[in-house]
């Protein structure tokens, strides 16, 4: 991962206003039918007896598929809509392809009632499981997302994080968050090396990584429980202003039209190269990192 960027989206921003890219997600970024992939590859048969067994290898191959996202979309839960519009703008306007973290772990809670369901219910008392057996699970599951989210954090070229005070509290003494997910993977992702998207030419390496001072920041979803407060730096961290923003936007406008779409909208991101998609990831960092 070469750059974190820290985007400040608020509900005035074309991202949100724009039709274009306040709606579902692009199909081409979905990932699908997470809970099924979880049941699936939790659920073995022996015959015709069902049995509780997980092959990590297998479990990863099937809920985090090679994706080769170029950036990780970082969001509370609340802000889902946001990172949806920001992964679509980026796709749309400039062929990159968005991981975004609420697709996996917004099913989690999900998957795992599913399971439990399956595993661990109490004979004779409806929607009771078994206690310990229930926190093995939830604690397995959530060893191997957090691991499988770090491997894609590091394959991705960037991180784009939506700070917004659903996920960071700015507090006396600093930055804070309620969430240990992004408490945790700040502090992992700070050991991860840093080196570019696998599939970025070579020739762009240099220009991509001359100036770069690692940045570090990823977060997920708050959940609510007990509530914690865990400490986050954030001076490292690039901010990605609303009028960086646009200009962002402004830039991509100079791309001519090569499809036309019945509702009169451009649909350019067919006819981007590898290369194309890289050239306008170094553009956005020229912005916000550069701030040229």
């Amino acid at each position: 991962m070469l750059y974190a960027l820290d985007f400040d989206i608020n509900n005035n921003s074309f991202l949100i206003t724009d039709s274009k890219y306040n709606q579902e997600l692009d199909p081409k970024l979905k990932l699908e039918n997470p809970v099924l992939k979880i049941t699936n590859a939790t659920t073995k048969k022996n015959g015709g007896e069902l049995i509780g067994e997980v092959d990590y290898d297998d479990f990863i191959e099937n809920w985090f598929p090679k994706t080769n996202a170029h950036v990780f979309i970082s969001h509370s839960h609340q802000d889902k809509q946001k990172a949806v519009a920001l992964a679509n703008f980026l796709y749309k306007k400039f062929g990159i392809k968005s991981f975004i973290d609420s697709e996996v772990w917004g099913y989690l809670d999900d998957a795992m009632l599913e399971l439990n369901k399956k595993f661990n219910p109490i004979e004779g008392k409806e929607n009771t499981y078994q206690y310990e057996e229930c926190n093995k699970l939830a604690g397995s599951l959530n060893l191997i997302l957090s691991s499988a989210l770090i491997k894609m954090i590091d394959s991705a070229d960037s991180l784009f994080f939506i700070n917004t005070a659903n996920s960071v509290n700015d507090v006396k003494d600093g930055f804070k968050t309620s969430s240990p997910w992004i408490f945790t993977e700040i502090l992992l992702s700070s050991m991860l090396e840093k080196k570019p998207h696998a599939r970025r030419p070579k020739l762009m390496l240099e220009s991509a990584s001359s100036d770069i001072v690692f940045d570090s920041i990823v977060g997920t979803e708050v959940r609510k429980s007990v509530r914690f407060s865990f400490p986050l730096g954030m001076d490292h961290m690039h901010k990605v202003t609303s009028e960086m923003l646009e200009k962002i936007r402004d830039r991509a406008k100079s791309i001519p039209c090569q499809i036309k779409l019945e509702n009169g909208h451009c649909d350019i991101t067919p006819k981007f190269t590898n290369s194309d998609i890289f050239r306008n990831l170094d553009a956005i960092y020229n912005v916000a990192v550069r701030k040229s």
